[in-house]
């Protein structure tokens, strides 16, 4: 029997949150989990759990798929296949990291369906048992979700298999997955618990509510209108089609996700928080329970977070991370055209009178959320008692070589996971799997995408949306007047296809950073794809600030694109594109079973 579905019942439910009070140390047998409410609360808690896995989205999936994203890149320069993988935006089918994401989904889902099977039975009052069965059928959307939008067609499994043959399933397509989806949410919609209720439960947790679902329903109906706006250009084998979950065109899918993001937005109990930068500051207990998050990926419980160490400078000022040093560190960072587009965009200032000559290169900007997302220009280290040129100071830009210190000069850093506890290994930042700002996009997208018009009512209420994140922003400042960036004045975009870009751009500057540039990029289809990123980004790689480009003989001078790229630029071509708008269906899934054969493959995949 396959190795995802072999998961022991009582190792998976044993696991604990922070969030709860039971001793973690503490082992419950099967009878003690079903038998009384605190076993299932322990139970509903290992579910939420499942998503911590070394090789998912706060692991190993938040390094190479974010390095398969275009704005988001590995630092230094790499032969590895696991990471030229990432310039070709996908994961290969033998690539191990791929390999073993697949198997965590199908364990967590394992575990949801386990305990959703055998919770019928608990002698436990029913109307307490409909509330956790919501609960957990809400995380097997979401991991569904997250399955479905990396490799499309996949086994659908709603029940533990009892046998060889349930345990071998062929992949389902695509938009029936995204049925059960919507079926589990509509369901924990009505049953989940209210904040009050889940509060008097488990006191103050993370522990995810019936608004949660409501969320969700939002940004699955997102995806799905994305899809819509773009059926031809789509990696699947079939066409989308939605009318099983009552949607038969585009408009009903923004249509839904207006609905479910207007409820959430103005009946929910979730708020902005004041100042983006309180997201991100990790020394007040309350920072743990902003009110902007509606589900989280915690870390206190796990000991760790890759996010710390995978994204800080080493030694970093403000941390605890002073002599030791992890050989990881800052190994995804934020890409230079992500820094230069967003100065651009939002009023950043170009350099002058640089002694390397560099005139078209901006070295900062004022929208607040910047400098809170991004470590940039210098930082101090902590071990050598120096301060360390990072780009894009003067004498840093053009150069990239091998050797430590030139990774080191070679890319910002994301500020996102800055947690003073940090020490290397070590670290509490949490990763915000969905936060009350992206239910604002997801507003403003599906009112772009029912405008008809230049300037009409839809589009001036997509404009509002976005005015609420911008006047937060602009609030953002450490102290001081409000920031005059970020804004959007009226005229700024001569059309729909501009204003959806402008959007996306959005999407990229709030959650940079927070593991969803990969789903993000390759919604809107791959001739999107070509068109708004890979084409723009080939381009600002061949520009002089990279160093010797496209064509050009290695002088001697090791440039960044030459140095870091390997000479590879990103596909131009709607054919190659599909190829990599979803990773390639599992190896080890199709040689281990047996109602699955390399027929099976996606479409378009590249390995």
């Amino acid at each position: 029997m396959k190795k995802i579905f072999t998961i022991i019942l009582f190792s998976a439910f044993a696991l604990v949150s922070c969030s709860l009070d039971e001793d973690p140390k503490t082992q419950l047998s099967e009878t003690t989990i079903f038998s009384t409410e605190a076993g299932l609360e322990a139970a509903v808690v290992g579910c939420y759990n499942s998503f911590k896995a070394e090789d998912l989205w706060q692991g190993r999936l938040a390094e190479y798929l974010q390095c398969g994203s275009i704005v988001t890149h590995w630092k230094g320069n790499r032969v590895l296949e696991s990471w030229l993988q990432g310039l070709h935006l996908t994961m290969y089918s033998t690539d191990m990291y791929n390999q073993n994401a697949f198997g965590y989904v199908y364990s967590g889902v394992n575990m949801m369906n386990s305990f959703l099977d055998k919770l019928g039975d608990s002698p436990v009052d029913g109307a307490y048992k409909n509330a956790l069965a919501a609960e957990v059928r809400f995380l097997r959307a979401v991991m569904y979700f997250y399955a479905v939008r990396m490799w499309g067609d996949i086994p659908l499994v709603t029940s533990s298999p009892k046998s060889l043959k349930e345990a071998n399933l062929p992949r389902t397509s695509y938009y029936k997955v995204y049925e059960q989806i919507l079926e589990d949410l509509d369901f924990a919609e009505k049953n989940m618990r209210s904040p009050e209720q889940q509060t008097a439960v488990n006191g103050l947790s993370n522990r995810a509510n019936k608004w949660a679902a409501t969320a969700y329903k939002a940004v699955v109906y997102n995806h799905i209108g994305c899809m819509l706006s773009s059926p031809d250009d789509q990696p699947f084998r079939e066409k989308p089609d939605f009318s099983g979950c009552g949607i038969f065109s585009e408009a009903d899918a923004w249509t839904a996700c207006l609905q479910a993001a207007d409820k959430v937005i103005l009946e929910g109990p979730y708020r902005l928080a004041e100042k983006f930068g309180d997201l991100f500051r990790w020394t007040d207990p309350d920072d743990w329970f902003s009110p902007e998050r509606i589900l989280v990926c915690t870390s206190c419980d796990l000991g760790y977070s890759n996010l710390c160490s995978w994204t800080l400078p080493d030694y970093l000022e403000g941390t605890q991370h002073v002599s030791a040093r992890a050989s990881s560190f800052a190994r995804i960072r934020p890409e230079r055209w992500v820094f230069q587009k967003w100065c651009a965009t939002y009023g950043g200032t170009l350099a002058t009178g640089r002694s390397d000559g560099m005139t078209n290169v901006y070295v900062d900007c004022p929208d607040p959320r910047f400098d809170c997302s991004y470590i940039y220009g210098s930082y101090f280290n902590q071990n050598t008692q120096q301060t360390v040129k990072v780009y894009p100071s003067d004498g840093v830009v053009t150069g990239m070589t091998s050797s430590a210190s030139s990774s080191r000069k070679q890319a910002p850093y994301f500020k996102k996971y800055l947690d003073p506890t940090y020490n290397v290994t070590n670290g509490n930042a949490d990763w915000y799997m969905l936060r009350l700002a992206e239910i604002y996009l997801d507003a403003a997208e599906a009112c772009a995408g029912l405008s008809s018009s230049v300037g009409d009512e839809w589009w001036q209420k997509s404009f509002g949306y976005i005015e609420e994140l911008h006047k937060r922003a602009r609030h953002s400042v450490a102290s001081g007047p409000d920031s005059a960036q970020p804004k959007w004045e009226e005229g700024r975009f001569a059309s729909k296809d501009e204003l959806i870009t402008a959007l996306y751009w959005e999407r990229v500057f709030e959650l940079h950073g927070e593991v969803h540039d990969w789903f993000d990029m390759r919604r809107r289809g791959a001739a999107w794809t070509v068109e708004n990123l890979c084409k723009p980004m080939n381009r600002f790689l061949q520009e002089p600030e990279q160093g010797p480009g496209l064509g050009v003989p290695d002088d001697g001078v090791t440039g960044y694109w030459n140095n870091t790229y390997l000479h590879t630029l990103y596909p131009e071509t709607v054919e190659e594109v599909l190829k990599g708008l979803l990773c390639a269906f599992p190896d080890s899934e199709i040689r281990t079973n047996t109602a699955i054969g390399y027929e099976d493959q996606n479409p378009y995949f590249i390995k």
